[in-house]
């Protein structure tokens, strides 16, 4: 095999489907059409046609070429061939001089959770009778408000929040929202749900605050309540609530027991 044989590669590009691309890219035009950059780019297009078609089988001169190439950069020296040096026309490429900024992945050491999961403890409801807010009756007067200022059509009324907001003067403090490492395992992995109950801690500790709340979709609240009834003078500080999916779910089910 000659270097000729190759630069001509296994097939020529037939003469309409070159004149079907130089039309496709030049358009009436004719001098764009005879252009260089418009005769370079219908052979390229071509020859991926005539490659993809073929499923691979029929290789033009480009996917020839471009496969040397790969080759030699990724320094594969399976091919070799019987012609004279061509290194001047490769380009080798340098490193950058300046150093880019990379992400570098922080995995955290999980260790392993050698205990046996149980519930030792059953959920017992609260038996505190449910009492009202004393400013029920304030939330209800506005609520009748904003529902007459849209009956009415009251203009420049703004939706529910907005309404609020312009009622209500808010003093609490301002929250900081944060987002802990991610774990690229699974969710319910023992020692993940474990790792990130200890997460929880240490946010509760830095906020000065003695307890702290964790919400967890319904398989992962599952072994965070057996790890808390394993563990419990270390988990003791944390209440763990389900989702707002599955509560929905839940209230749906207790509803279709009933109809």
């Amino acid at each position: 095999m000659m270097m000729e044989d190759l630069i001509n590669g296994e097939c020529t590009i037939p003469e309409k489907l070159d004149r079907f691309f130089k039309t496709l890219i030049g358009g009436k035009d004719i001098r764009h059409r005879d252009g260089v950059n418009c005769h370079r780019l219908s052979n390229s297009l071509a020859s991926d046609a005539i490659y993809c078609v073929s499923n691979g089988t029929v290789k033009p001169s480009k996917h020839i070429t471009l496969g040397i190439i790969y080759q030699n950069v990724s320094d594969d020296n399976d091919i070799e061939l019987n012609s004279s040096s061509i290194s001047g026309n490769l380009d080798i490429p340098l490193p950058p001089t300046k150093r880019r900024r990379t992400f570098n992945e922080e995995i955290p050491k999980l260790p392993s959770f050698s205990h046996r999961l149980q519930m030792l403890e059953n959920l017992t409801p609260v038996e505190n009778e449910p009492t009202l807010p004393a400013n029920l009756p304030l939330i209800e007067t506005i609520d009748l408000l904003y529902l007459l200022s849209h009956f009415l059509h009251v203009p420049n009324t703004p939706m529910l929040t907005g309404f609020n907001s312009k009622v209500i003067k808010d003093t609490s403090p301002k929250q900081k929202v944060s987002y802990l490492t991610p774990i690229n395992f699974s969710p319910t992995n023992v020692a993940v749900v474990k790792h990130t109950m200890e997460q929880a801690q240490v946010v509760g500790k830095k906020c000065n605050q003695t307890y702290v709340q964790v919400t967890y979709d319904l398989a992962i609240a599952k072994i965070a309540y057996k790890i808390q009834s394993t563990s419990k003078l270390q988990f003791d500080n944390l209440f763990i609530h389900l989702g707002s999916f599955h509560l929905m779910m839940a209230f749906f089910k207790a509803i279709g027991v009933f109809i």
